[in-house]
């Protein structure tokens, strides 16, 4: 989705959840109500249930793993496919927004992380899906305790330094407990760039949608910086 008549515009990268897909980010988050004002441009992509890492296989809809999807790297695809792909069609991918929501908030956060500030000029997840150690993690969520620790974005904090970082969930949400842990372990000085939104709701459309107007409105003040 791109504004009408405008050359170049700044590009955001929205991430869809688990057993969601592309077209989700416009339905479910209702983008086209917010984005027109923002200037930017909204893509997203079909990433499956790889929970946007590399996975030796695909996590089902009842939360076990599927031994007959091959092995995939969601995350590479958007960096090094997705992402060269909305440049070739006009967009500015010079330097981008991450927004997701649920396993897309975490995977916004885990490719902010890798991609750094050079590429990404800020990153709003929604309700991320985070688990403070790998065995509260979902059993789809990592094929396994190293796995999980090769996608620590609590790890990876460090990389987020001079990366705004803007974060929304429910109070009711059964992520809001890591997510707060996450996002208050950040340095109150120094070169971060931290802010949380806690407020009533779940983990659910209404929620997201209701939130997708101010993540966007964050990524294009910092886009406009770039």
């Amino acid at each position: 989705m791109r504004p009408a008549g405008v050359r170049s515009p700044p590009t955001v990268v929205s991430l869809h959840g688990k057993d969601g897909d592309a077209e989700r980010t416009f339905t479910d988050l209702d983008v086209q109500r917010h984005f027109l004002s923002t200037g930017l441009a909204v893509a997203a992509v079909d990433g499956g249930n790889y929970y946007w890492h590399a996975r030796r296989s695909e996590s089902t809809g009842d939360g076990s793993i599927s031994s007959d999807t091959p092995p995939c790297d969601a995350g590479a695809m958007v960096t090094d496919d997705f992402i060269p792909l909305l440049g070739r069609l006009g967009l500015d991918t010079s330097r981008i927004g991450l927004m997701g929501w649920s396993m897309g908030g975490y995977g916004a956060l885990l490719l902010a992380a890798r991609l750094g500030p050079a590429k990404v000029a800020a990153v709003a997840p929604m309700s991320a899906a985070l688990w403070l150690e790998p065995g509260l993690s979902a059993p789809s969520a990592f094929d396994d305790a190293e796995d999980w620790q090769r996608n620590d974005v609590f790890a990876d904090r460090s990389r987020f330094a001079h990366l705004p970082l803007r974060l929304a969930c429910g109070t009711s949400d059964p992520f809001s407990d890591a997510d707060r842990a996450f996002v208050s372990a950040f340095p109150a000085a120094g070169p971060y760039d931290v802010s949380a939104v806690f407020d009533a709701g779940g983990h659910d459309v209404a929620y997201w949608s209701a939130h997708a107007g101010g993540q966007l409105t964050f990524l294009a003040r910092h886009l406009r910086e770039a």
